[in-house]
């Protein structure tokens, strides 16, 4: 098995709910962590980065939520293709939240007003659109031509997390929610990402509050995961914000995994998060590559303050997108 330069150490806490949990800190964190600096990346015309995905192991699939288009993108940004959805009618995009390829005819969009998983074909023509009982979050292709999305849960519905898409109908996975007492906080808490393994396994990773995954079998099996936590973020461990959460609280507020992507030709899995310490105003941003059990393999800060990240593995950089809309090439030297 390969070994992290970096130490880690288990603790257990309990965090705004009722159960203790182990949580896998890694420390010496700040100490250990190698230094990138990112690139510049001139996208020529503004786009709103709703989400962003890879589209192959040297391209990106851009969903700008505002403008109802999708866009893939080469290492260079150049386009390669794009499309713009319309705003009303059985494809109409209002609230999009994720975007995926599927194979090399089609692009699948979450839509979260209406509740709905729409496929259009790359000319731009409506497949499909699919009624959802739940709001959907976030969306992972697999080679088997199925979909996994994680949802969002609103006022305890739906029971478990994630679903299976299978073309025709959903089909529930038991990745049940974690419980705390406001329902509002509950939505942000269990707010989920989800990818998926060369082998079709899928790995759900918590957004917020909770360094918590799980990695699901091809045939629905759950394990859970331990998500590595840099020390320096450690006084977010315990930490639940009021209902409204104010800037202070969003600083402290532990962020385990603002992006997610995975390198699936090594099975190995990127997560964008905190390094824990204060950069011009601002917490910095780190880049944790894993195995495919979440156990840390090297880990990366980066010099831009950073909201998406999707990885090339064609290039060895992972792209991000900072809260400007900005694309910046982030070089992560392979182990």
């Amino acid at each position: 098995m390969r070994k992290s330069t970096l130490l880690l150490l288990v603790i257990a806490t309990a965090c705004g709910g009722t159960t203790a949990e182990e949580y896998l800190v890694i420390r010496d964190f700040l100490e250990r962590a190698a230094p990138v600096e990112c690139r510049f990346l001139d996208a020529g015309e503004q786009l709103a980065v709703t989400g962003l995905r890879p589209a192959s192991d040297s391209t990106v699939l851009v969903l700008d939520g505002p403008g109802r288009r999708l866009v893939e993108l080469d290492a260079r940004l150049g386009v390669l293709w794009e499309l713009e959805a319309p705003s009303m009618g059985p494809g109409a995009l209002n609230e999009p939240v994720d975007a995926v390829v599927l194979g090399d005819t089609a692009v699948m969009v979450a839509e979260r007003t209406g509740l709905k998983l729409i496929v259009y074909s790359r000319s731009g023509e409506l497949v499909r659109s699919t009624q959802l009982p739940f709001v959907p979050h976030a969306l992972a292709a697999q080679s088997s031509g199925d979909v996994l999305v994680s949802a969002m849960p609103v006022g305890g519905v739906p029971a478990n997390l994630v679903f299976r898409f299978d073309g025709e109908q959903t089909h529930e996975i038991l990745v049940s929610p974690r419980h705390y007492e406001d329902p509002i906080i509950a939505s942000l808490g269990n707010s989920t990402l989800v990818d998926a393994l060369e082998t079709d396994e899928g790995i759900v990773v918590h957004q917020f509050l909770s360094p918590r995954g799980f990695r699901v079998g091809v045939n629905g099996e759950v394990v859970p995961l331990e998500v590595p936590t840099p020390d320096a973020t450690l006084a977010g461990l315990d930490f639940v914000p009021s209902m409204q959460v104010t800037r202070d609280e969003r600083l402290l507020m532990l962020l385990p995994a603002a992006a997610m992507s995975i390198d699936r030709g090594r099975s190995q899995v990127y997560l964008l998060t905190r390094s824990g310490r204060i950069r011009n105003d601002r917490p910095e941003r780190a880049i944790l590559r894993l195995d495919e059990d979440l156990r840390l393999l090297s880990a990366f800060t980066i010099d831009v303050f950073a909201v998406a990240m999707a990885y090339l593995p064609g290039g060895g950089v992972a792209m991000v997108v900072d809260d400007q809309d900005r694309f910046f090439a982030c070089p992560l030297p392979r182990d």
